[in-house]
C-alpha cells in the first residue's frame, strides 16, 4: 500500500539524504549529488579554461544559484527572482524576457573576445 506524497516523500529524503542534496524550489526539490553544485561546475570550467577568479561572473534567478553566486566574482541576479536573493547579488539587471543578460553584459564588460581556439575569456 503506497503512502502519501509527503510520507513517500520523506522516505525518500531519508534514503538517500547523505548522497544527494535537496534543493526546496517552492513546490519542488532539486535532487544535486552531495559536494556537486553550479560553483563546481564553475569552477571547474575555470580551470579547464584557466580563466582568473577576479573575471568569474555568475547569472542566476533561483535559490539553486546561491552555491554559485557565492562563488563567483561577480553575481547578477536577474530582475524578478526572488528579493531574498538580493543579499548574494552585486546587482540586479532587467529580466531575462527585457534582455537582461545582454543589459548586465552592457553593464560589466567592455568587450567580449573569443579566441581562435573556441576558448572564451571575458574582459572588464
Amino acid at each position: 500500500m503506497a503512502g502519501t506524497p509527503e510520507s513517500d516523500f520523506k522516505r525518500f529524503h531519508n534514503a538517500f539524504k547523505d548522497d544527494l542534496t535537496f534543493i526546496d524550489r517552492s513546490g519542488f526539490f532539486e535532487l544535486i549529488p552531495k559536494g556537486f553544485s553550479k560553483a563546481t561546475g564553475m569552477k571547474f570550467l575555470e580551470n579547464y579554461f584557466k580563466i582568473p577568479h577576479k573575471d568569474t561572473i555568475a547569472f542566476g534567478d533561483s535559490s539553486n544559484d546561491i552555491p554559485m553566486f557565492e562563488y563567483a566574482e561577480t553575481a547578477i541576479l536577474m530582475g524578478g527572482a526572488k528579493p531574498e536573493l538580493q543579499k548574494y547579488a552585486t546587482f540586479v539587471t532587467t529580466k531575462i524576457t527585457e534582455d537582461g543578460i545582454y543589459n548586465a553584459c552592457k553593464k560589466t564588460w567592455t568587450y567580449i573576445r573569443v579566441f581562435s581556439n573556441d576558448k572564451v575569456c571575458f574582459l572588464k
